[in-house]
């Protein structure tokens, strides 16, 4: 794989031990991170390599605790099972194989996902229902999370949806009006890093991108992007899709932009007691972050879904019509709303955004059986891949392939939709007595 030898590349670039490749496509941020480390070791590349593991490593370590601190700020007032929630999501994060397996690998994949949970985490502390949330930390919040939004696209070109996806969450919360000038500082104080990152390393994918614009093939391309979709449902099984159904909910619910009737009467009313039920009907909304959040991942999710099947349509490898690589950043963090929903089913005040049962979820499972007979059909038509999957791009669904075969895409297809469907449906029965 041509992935890791690049950016290692750029960071012996970096410590002046090395030159750049010519027309390299690989964008530059995670071996400009590992420059200081290839400067230590003096350019040497096994070296460097294993540098790279331990902080992978360490990135992953950082992964969990982000996770949980996550749960923590998401998690429902009265809720009595603050620990087991805690436990369940800093056990996933640990265990996914966006985490686990991609850290072993010396790419910026767990370095993303930090990013994706990081920003959730920035949101999750800046909304009002947090205890600690002023409107001066608020705007240095957001300020971080736009700038790490808008650093991120040069770690990888596709991270460039962090950045709509963070305006969509900011976009659909009132209490972040006062907070746009902050936002909008971050956004081009990172995104003038990252250009200057990349125009000095003259890694900017023309030719990918060139390549991309070309694709006349639709069929192809929407496989592609519902093949990303069974392969981010299957797996988390399905916990991926009830955060991505609970995100899209929130946008589609989110508040007008106008004075409430209480207001307008010129009553104002005091201020509740930080944790409260009342303190998160402050601003007209319930449970703002994590109203806020599950926006954020879901429309990030969604949007990395829709590139992904735009530039990986006409690879010739069977892995591209359940390619997980693109889509796992986004895994643990929908899978960590779900987990944090799923612990207010019997809590004495709901979460935002939530159905009446998720028993009503488990028909909506079935939508997955169109996608995985889509992908079936391309693949075994004329478009049929004729090189095996490459696991390493498909971590998450690895022991799927595992069974079938790394030629078998039709049958991991249908095996990716068989787990989703499966556990949203024991999901729904789960929950049934608490609804």
């Amino acid at each position: 794989m041509p992935d890791v030898p690049a950016y290692l590349s750029v960071a012996q670039w970096a410590a002046g031990a090395g030159h750049l490749v010519d027309g390299l496509s690989f964008h530059p941020g995670y071996g400009l991170l590992l420059g200081p480390a290839a400067a230590v070791v003096d350019g040497d590349g096994s070296m460097l390599h294993t540098a790279a593991l331990l902080a992978n490593a360490l990135t992953a370590g950082a992964v969990v605790l982000i996770a949980v601190r996550l749960a923590v700020l998401l998690r429902p007032t009265a809720s009595s099972a603050a620990v087991g929630l805690t436990a369940a999501v800093g056990a996933m994060a640990a265990l996914h194989p966006s985490v686990s397996a991609a850290s072993r690998i010396a790419w910026p994949e767990t370095l993303l996902t930090a990013t994706v949970l990081g920003i959730g985490l920035c949101l999750a502390a800046a909304a009002p229902s947090s205890e600690r949330s002023t409107p001066r930390r608020a705007a240095a919040l957001l300020a971080v999370a736009a700038a790490a939004a808008a650093l991120s696209v040069s770690l990888h070109p596709r991270a460039v949806v962090l950045v709509p996806a963070l305006c969509a969450a900011a976009a659909t919360a009132r209490w972040v009006r006062k907070a746009w000038p902050s936002l909008l500082l971050g956004l081009s104080a990172g995104g003038a890093l990252s250009a200057v990152a990349i125009v000095a390393t003259a890694t900017w994918p023309s030719a990918r991108l060139g390549a991309a614009a070309t694709l006349e093939n639709g069929s192809s391309s929407v496989a592609t992007a519902a093949g990303q979709l069974l392969a981010l449902a299957g797996g988390t099984v399905g916990l991926a899709l009830v955060g991505l159904a609970l995100g899209v909910r929130a946008l589609a619910r989110a508040p007008p932009r106008r004075r409430t009737g209480i207001r307008r009467a010129g009553i104002r009313r005091a201020a509740a007691p930080a944790g409260s039920v009342a303190s998160h009907l402050d601003d007209g909304t319930r449970a703002p972050a994590f109203e806020a959040v599950a926006v954020f991942f879901a429309t990030g999710a969604v949007a990395t879904v829709v590139l992904g099947g735009w530039v990986l349509t006409g690879s010739d490898r069977a892995d591209t019509f359940l390619y997980g690589r693109y889509a796992d950043p986004w895994a643990v963090p929908l899978a960590l709303v779900a987990v944090v929903w799923l612990a207010g089913c019997g809590a004495r005040r709901p979460l935002p955004a939530r159905p009446a049962s998720l028993r009503r979820l488990a028909p909506a499972a079935v939508l997955l059986v169109p996608l995985a007979a889509l992908v079936v059909v391309v693949v075994l038509g004329p478009t049929s891949p004729a090189q095996p999957a490459r696991r390493i791009m498909t971590l998450s669904l690895s022991p799927v392939w595992s069974v079938v075969g790394d030629t078998s895409t039709a049958a991991a297809a249908l095996g990716a939709a068989a787990l989703a469907v499966a556990g949203l449906v024991l999901l729904g029965v789960a929950c049934a007595g608490t609804t």
